[in-house]
């Protein structure tokens, strides 16, 4: 299994390098499987060594955590490059054996706040940029000061609180009843009770 994952780890460096002149392609599930596989592989981890997830928390890897967030943001553009490929997907790999085992950022990760945003990660990822590009339309006339950063801190400020509700909802209301397998047959007994009313 780890040397299928390691030959499709590679293999999709190569082939996004490859087909860095091709919008299409390039832009493919398969482009993205390098980042995919990292996940895979910790997901892995945990499941066949789940004893070594017990271990005591430690400070160095809180020191961890802040260099793989550092490498994240260095190796992140551009992602063609073999060089930033494997860094930038090391970073995240090391990131998540600090969220694991570090004391600082393992105890901010299991706030349950934390966890509840990022079990709507996919909410928020589908309608963040759709919904910042209608926003900024009109927040923008908020601008208060010549500087860039300011504005952008305003933006920020403004935006994300609303994002996170709009996400929340959509969530609440579409995502969360459509992991459950049995949502056609839920959804259709819902219908034909509003019609019966």
């Amino acid at each position: 299994m780890l040397a299928l994952l390691l030959a499709l780890f590679v293999g999709s460096m190569i082939f996004k390098n490859s087909t860095s002149d091709n919008g299409f392609l390039n832009a493919s599930v398969f482009a993205y499987f390098v980042n995919f596989a990292v996940g895979i592989f910790f997901a892995w981890l945990y499941l066949n060594r789940y004893k070594y997830f017990q271990r005591p928390k430690n400070v160095a890897f809180d020191l961890l955590g802040v260099v793989s967030i550092i490498g994240m943001f260095v190796f992140y553009k551009p992602q063609i490059d073999f060089t930033n490929m494997v860094f930038f997907n090391l970073s995240i790999l090391t990131f998540f054996f600090s969220a694991f085992f570090g004391k600082i950022f393992n105890h901010f990760f299991t706030r349950k706040w934390v966890y509840t945003i990022g079990g709507m990660c996919y909410s928020i990822y589908l309608l963040h940029y759709a919904f910042f590009h209608l926003f900024v339309k009109f927040s923008k006339s908020l601008a208060l000061s010549d500087s860039y950063d300011v504005n952008l801190a305003i933006q920020i400020a403004i935006a994300l609180p609303v994002v996170l509700i709009v996400s929340a909802v959509f969530f609440t209301l579409i995502e969360r009843p459509c992991m459950n397998p049995e949502w056609p047959k839920i959804l259709k007994m819902r219908i034909n009770q509003f019609r019966n009313r």
